[in-house]
């Protein structure tokens, strides 16, 4: 099976450009180069100083003997462990010289680690800081026991002085420059005692820069409180300063680019919704993978997140309310996602067809397919050679870019079951990574962008701003970019040269395999949980590819589910739609006729994607002209179909002379008798104009085309009759310099006032320009005054299609044709 499934990797578009005994070589060594990345990435060179190398038994037994120290009997006693990062100070481990971190690197610690421990009646207890490496930085003993007489000031300062020598031995030669007597006040328990606190500060022998301040607590006799901590001072601080204008500029443009894409996204699924095109229960198998993963992860980390001061037990109800209430904002954030992803897959299908095949496979339940072999071994095999690029650029510049793995990574780990804890926020991490990075940008450019510059640029810049703006830390380092780099590279390649289900694996190994080297280097007894999750998740993709191997290939048409199904029926519909509109764009004049005496302006702006309008010129004998202006009732394909109907009859009717009424009453009875109902929608104008004998005849069938005579600086409707064909028919004579203007409903739709009184008055107004202008001048005019100066308006203004045609009566020997497109 092992090297035909070779060949076929080989073949597909993510290795076919390579040469072919390179490609197969290099899948065939893809498993060695995973394993040499992960230990390029484990032997990283992190200062041991500041490295987390005891595990939570370690700590708690630390706590535990310091307890004991104080009195207390803790073996019994449960213990609570809270993670404290300290931002700072894993950017100035990071950035420190190397003598800086090596002597100040246990003080400076990237994490703290906080126990609660108390003893079974609850009345006594011990709150307790450490480092990673077990050094106690910070202690409070909850109501001390037998803290003995009170000792005076002087003997209390030398008590307080010899405890901080014997303690703070963790710190490489420390030097006490300063012990001051901060406070005192009476505790009253049992006994009555006073508790004193010494405030001291210092620095490191070798580095007088670095320096440390802290205080001890001395109640009664006994030592019952102490705190360490680093003063990042003006010589440390270019060390620990994690805000730059850079990162704030990306957090920022972060916060920015997520509100528009979460905008956006549901903005088109209710659009995808209403289009029955919305995989629904994709996107609540979302919403519910964020919400219960993310209970999960909190159920095992809780103590993480509670408030446990003064307890060494969490109650289950304490428990139970942080996952719920964890899990539902979760779920609220999967909401997001989910509606992202489900727009986002509409694109995908429509722009890229045959890339959820293998997706649309496994989620249907037929797994045992060779197309969800082929995907899941292709981004399997392009991600360990990703993660082995970037392993050995960490290797080359000597990253010690362990210290800034996430939070939640450590939390884990210090947690129960840390290999659980790091599986269940993995789909929540990779649904976003890949929603985020492809879906969104994708369903963007697909409908927004046409020039591939822009179309590139936004898709690599949006995933990258995306997981900058949400990271801590995140432009630390050059290899931290360079990760978040091959990040997106990981999404975006095996997707463009394969599919969705070779992106997901892809990006799930990625972030899986720098989460378990980086974490194993920064706290090495983490390792065995790292292996174990990173193993399961490798036999799970291994069993699926060699079970699936020598299943069929599926088609697309055979796995994709009924919503897709709808897709393809409105894709093929606006497919046949767009052919009618270049149909009925061809049937339109392409310039009108020149006739002596009349100088002609007509546009036709449909709304739809088939217009509903429509108008022609028929030249008569003798020099007259027949316009036809028609609004077909807005049932697109139906509509087009009827105005070419009546175009070809007018064709030849019009031949006969007859008057526009007889010819419209003609036309009506040929309509009604071929296309029953979808005819009595139409709406049709008929008129002849003779320049000669300066006449004017016009007939409606319907209420629009509306038709305007202006003259004299006044604009008048025409007045129409019954005829005795039973079409509404008008006659006028005309002067040299009258106008007729026809127009259909999208005119009224465009103006602000559509009453009869308040369209006679803009007809007015208008009017008084006929004199100094053309037809075309005048419709041109006309136009600009609808849009107000902007196109964008009148566009949103129009609820209906828009057709104007102008006349304008000239005198016969001047001669001026005009046409608007």
């Amino acid at each position: 099976m092992y090297p035909g499934f070779i060949q076929s990797l080989a073949s597909t578009a993510l290795f076919a450009r390579l040469p072919r005994p390179t490609a197969l070589l290099a899948i065939a060594l893809a498993p060695l180069a995973l394993v040499a990345g992960l230990t390029l990435r484990y032997a990283a060179k992190v200062p041991a100083s500041v490295r987390s190398d005891a595990s939570r038994t370690q700590l708690q037994d630390i706590a535990r003997r310091l307890g004991a120290s104080q009195g207390l009997s803790l073996d019994a006693s449960g213990a609570l462990l809270k993670i404290k990062p300290q931002t700072s100070h894993q950017v100035f481990a990071l950035r420190a010289a190397p003598q800086a971190v090596d002597a100040a690197g246990r003080l400076a610690a990237p994490y703290h680690f906080v126990l609660n421990l108390a003893e079974p009646d609850g009345e006594h207890g011990i709150i307790v800081t450490l480092n990673g490496r077990g050094d106690v930085l910070q202690f409070d003993t909850e109501r001390p026991r037998n803290p003995g007489p009170a000792l005076s000031s002087e003997a209390a300062e030398e008590l307080a002085k010899q405890y901080m020598r014997s303690w703070l031995t963790f710190i490489p030669n420390p030097q006490i420059d300063r012990v001051r007597e901060a406070s005192s006040q009476s505790k009253k328990d049992e006994d009555e005692s006073i508790a004193r606190r010494f405030d001291f500060e210092g620095h490191l022998g070798q580095l007088p820069t670095v320096k440390f301040s802290g205080r001890v607590e001395v109640t009664g006799s006994k030592v019952t409180g102490a705190r360490v901590e680093p003063e990042f001072g003006r010589a440390m601080h270019s060390w620990s300063d994690d805000e730059s204008g850079l990162r704030g500029t990306v957090g920022v443009l972060a916060v920015f680019l997520a509100i528009f894409a979460s905008i956006y996204s549901i903005r088109l699924y209710r659009k995808r919704s209403r289009e029955k095109e919305a995989p629904r229960k994709r996107a609540l198998i979302l919403v519910l993978v964020f919400g219960l993963c993310g209970a999960g992860y909190l159920a095992l980390n809780a103590e993480s997140f509670a408030n446990t001061d003064g307890a060494s037990t969490l109650p289950w109800y304490v428990t139970l309310g942080i996952s719920a209430m964890g899990g539902i904002f979760l779920a609220m954030g999967g909401v997001l996602v989910g509606a992202a992803y489900a727009s986002g897959e509409g694109e995908i299908r429509e722009g890229y067809p045959d890339k959820l095949t293998a997706f649309d496979a496994m989620l249907s339940g037929r797994c045992r397919v060779s197309n969800v072999a082929v995907s899941v071994g292709a981004g399997a095999v392009f991600t360990a050679w990703a993660f082995l690029f970037t392993s050995i650029a960490s290797w080359l510049v000597s990253s010690g870019d362990a210290l800034l793995l996430s939070d939640e990574a450590m939390a884990a780990a210090y947690g129960n079951y840390p290999w659980l804890s790091g599986l269940l926020m993995l789909p929540p991490q990779i649904a976003w990574t890949v929603v985020s990075g492809l879906f969104v940008p994708l369903t963007f450019v697909l409908r927004n962008v046409r020039r591939p510059a822009w179309k590139w640029t936004i898709l690599l810049l949006c995933p990258f701003l995306i997981a900058a703006g949400f990271t801590d830390n995140s432009l630390a380092s050059s290899t931290r970019v360079l990760d978040m780099v091959v990040g997106v590279a990981v999404v975006l390649a095996p997707f463009f040269f394969h599919d969705v289900l070779a992106a997901l694996v892809s990006s799930m190994l990625f972030s899986l395999a720098i989460q378990t080297s980086t974490m194993a280097a920064l706290a090495p007894f983490s390792l065995p949980s790292g292996l174990l999750q990173l193993g399961i998740v490798t036999f799970g993709l291994a069993y699926l590819t060699a079970t699936s191997w020598k299943g069929e290939a599926v088609t697309e048409d055979e796995v994709k589910p009924e919503y897709a199904r709808n897709l393809d029926q409105r894709l093929s519909m606006q497919a046949e739609v767009h052919a009618a509109r270049e149909a009925q764009l061809r049937l339109l004049p392409e310039k009108p006729p020149q006739i002596p005496g009349l100088s002609i302006a007509a546009s036709c702006r449909p709304t739809g994607d088939v217009g509903a309008d429509f108008y022609d010129f028929f030249p008569l004998p003798g020099g007259g002209l027949a316009v036809f202006v028609a609004s077909g009732g807005g049932l697109g394909v139906a509509s087009a179909l009827t105005i070419a109907l009546a175009k070809g009859f007018l064709m030849s009717d019009l031949r006969r002379g007859d008057t526009p009424a007889r010819t419209l009453a003609r036309l009506r009875a040929l309509l009604t008798g071929r296309l029953g109902e979808v005819a009595q929608r139409a709406r049709f104008a008929v008129a002849t104009i003779d320049p000669q004998r300066r006449t004017f005849q016009a007939a409606r069938w319907g209420e629009v085309p509306a038709i305007w005579v202006l003259r004299d600086l006044m604009a008048h409707p025409m007045a129409f009759v019954e005829s005795p064909e039973g079409l509404p028919e008008a006659a006028v004579p005309l002067e040299v310099g009258d106008m007729v203007l026809f127009h259909t409903e999208g005119l009224i739709s465009a103006l602000e006032d559509q009453s009869p009184t308040g369209l006679r008055d803009w007809f007015r107004n208008l009017a008084r320009i006929t004199r100094a202008c053309g037809a075309l001048d005048f419709h041109d005019f006309l136009l600009k005054r609808l849009a107000g100066g902007s196109e964008k308006r009148l566009t949103r203004r129009l609820t209906s299609d828009l057709t104007a045609v102008v006349l304008r009566l000239e005198e016969v020997q001047v001669l001026q044709q005009e046409h608007v497109a």
